[in-house]
């Protein structure tokens, strides 16, 4: 290096190139180790083989002989019953009095529900 020109840097010491070529050289070795452990970790990676399911024990899963019709008719007296306790009001649920809190005076379905959840870190 001659003694007139400046350096990269703009600086009279050779120790800041220095140190930018060898951590170049630092940084540049550890990409190369880190590349080749990747190519390694993708050639030596076991992935095991899914077995072929066609086998008549599959089939006879995926094709049942049962029709989705014949399950409809069986329940169809259930799903009748429970429209009708619903249609007239008396549903599971609908007239629980002691759930029921829209007459007491504490509480009143105008306002709403309000809620939140606390949580410590809230100013």
């Amino acid at each position: 290096m001659a003694r007139g020109f400046k350096q990269v840097f703009q600086t009279s010491n050779p120790t800041r190139w220095q140190r930018f070529k060898w951590t170049f050289r630092l940084l540049l070795f550890l990409l190369f180790i880190t590349v080749i452990a990747i190519i390694i970790a993708i050639k030596t990676a076991y992935v095991p083989t899914v077995p072929i399911l066609q086998g008549s024990v599959f089939k006879s899963i995926l094709v049942s002989d049962d029709n989705p019709d014949s399950l409809a008719k069986e329940y169809q007296g259930f799903r009748k019953f429970i429209d009708d306790k619903w249609s007239a009001g008396n549903g599971c649920g609908q007239n629980d009095s002691a759930i029921r809190l829209s007459n007491s005076k504490l509480f009143s379905d105008s306002l709403g529900i309000r809620a939140a959840f606390y949580v410590d870190w809230d100013p």
